[in-house]
């Protein structure tokens, strides 16, 4: 009898083991969750900081910022007709980009990222380099996530989730 308790006590161990590892492994991974917009930069990041370039050639990163950081704004007559006016001159870009196989939501993220990032972190000295500066962001950088940035679309209605 004893040898059978001491198998019960062992399995029921075994047991609780494997369960203890299978909620750890679900732990990480929920830490380690991929990030779809990031691995679409990766894909592509030479073609996303091209266009990334261009972008912030052409338009105007104050409307822009004001979009996102402003929603009264966003949503008045003359924020609407602005940003129309922004769209008109970016959207030969846009067209472009989506012809080489680049997302246009993933786009105007990562601009709007450099657009509304605090004049402090001196993103136009980044601005070479900008869409590695996205991809390894750190808590602390002075410019918004993207997932902040989506967030902020969708309430406008700019983008459907």
């Amino acid at each position: 009898m004893r040898g059978h308790t001491c198998v019960n006590i062992i399995s029921v161990g075994v047991v609780n083991l494997l369960e203890c590892l299978f909620f750890m492994k679900n732990l990480l991974k929920s830490w380690f969750k991929k990030d779809e917009f990031l691995d679409e930069v990766k894909r592509h990041q030479g073609l996303y900081q091209l266009s990334f370039v261009k972008l912030t050639e052409i338009a105007d990163a104050k409307i822009w910022a004001k979009l996102i950081l402003n929603p009264k704004f966003a949503l008045s007559e003359d924020g609407m007709k602005k940003i129309e006016a922004e769209e008109k001159n970016t959207d030969p870009v846009f067209k472009e980009a989506t012809e080489k196989g680049l997302n246009q939501i993933v786009l105007l993220v990562l601009y709007l990222q450099y657009a509304t990032a605090d004049p402090l972190f001196d993103q136009n000295t980044k601005k070479p380099y900008w869409v590695t500066v996205v991809q390894n962001r750190k808590p602390v950088d002075s410019f918004p996530h993207h997932n902040a940035i989506v967030s902020i679309l969708n309430k406008l209605g700019y983008i459907q989730p």
